[in-house]
């Protein structure tokens, strides 16, 4: 009967280690600079036109941000009645007509996140960032309502809270709005210049 020799525990995590690294790093590819270049040039992890990623990634954080700032509101009139944005919706015609204002918007707005995240081959449409746009909008006007109802209350500077919420809720909705324009103007130059 044959004797099986194992490897040492050292020799083993030495050869385990020099391959892990050899196809994270790539180097057992990369024998020249050329092998090098060629490997960046088709590196998965460097984009291919890295001015639209960064531009995609920064519009993502935006309506991100803007998402959020839809859905705190309907979060806190749900769970923390004491809380004032509680108090001021309710003294709205109807709570609901504030948690379905800022749940459509906040629903009108998911299509343009999803594909800034996940769909880009869709961004040439604009009805997306239109939807998105008027969400905008219509969450700065819904933001400004709150800030006239809450002024009687007296609670510090509550309407002045919902008033700058307004404000970047009006300057998200530019930002759209202007994308979509450019996008509009592209679009005539092109069929201007055919």
């Amino acid at each position: 009967m044959r004797h099986l020799e194992f490897p040492t525990f050292r020799a083993a995590w030495r050869r385990f280690a020099s391959s892990i690294a050899a196809s994270v790093f790539g180097t057992a590819m990369l024998h020249t600079v050329d092998d090098l270049r060629r490997y960046v040039a088709r590196a998965p992890s460097l984009p291919v036109d890295q001015d639209r990623a960064e531009v995609r990634i920064q519009a993502a954080f935006i309506t991100a941000v803007f998402l959020l700032l839809l859905i705190e509101p309907v979060f806190y009139i749900f769970t923390v009645p004491d809380a004032p944005i509680s108090k001021v919706a309710g003294l709205a015609p109807s709570r609901w007509c504030v948690i379905a204002s800022f749940g459509g918007a906040f629903l009108a707005t998911l299509p343009h996140m999803w594909t800034l995240l996940f769909r880009p081959d869709l961004l040439s449409e604009q009805r997306y960032r239109t939807w998105a746009a008027l969400s905008a909008f219509a969450a700065g006007a819904v933001w400004i309502y709150l800030a006239n109802l809450a002024h009687p209350l007296d609670v510090g500077w509550l309407e002045g809270a919902y008033a700058i919420r307004c404000m970047v809720c009006l300057c998200i909705g530019g930002i759209y709005a202007f994308s979509v324009n450019a996008q509009q103007m592209r679009e005539a130059v092109d069929e201007c210049n055919d």
